[in-house]
């Protein structure tokens, strides 16, 4: 997708978004290890606070941008390299521990 940031998921997208849905396309995209739902339920986060504030559109998903992939960062949920913040996701999963031992 143009305008999205390979390289640094928290790099603001170089376009104005038209509408929420290209909006979330692109945040999707920017953090692949987030679900859909985590994504979506940032962006409803960050639109209420621009319907709160009584923003038009076009603020609000600007703003929306900047506090959806503040939040996402926040919660580790990026990756550029495919690796989460927590190194323990990279060590092999655990298997559950054998009552006869």
């Amino acid at each position: 997708m143009s305008g999205v940031s390979a390289v640094d998921p928290t790099t603001l997208c170089t376009h104005p978004h038209v509408d929420w849905s290209e909006l979330a396309g692109h945040l999707v995209a920017a953090f692949p290890l987030a679900s859909r739902g985590e994504v979506m339920g940032e962006l409803l986060r960050a639109k209420g606070a621009g319907d709160l504030f009584g923003l038009d559109t076009a603020a609000q998903l600007r703003i929306a941008e900047s506090i959806c992939r503040y939040e996402l960062v926040k919660r580790g949920d990026r990756s550029s390299s495919g690796a989460r913040s927590d190194p323990q996701s990279l060590q092999q999963p655990r298997t559950a521990p054998n009552p006869d031992r």
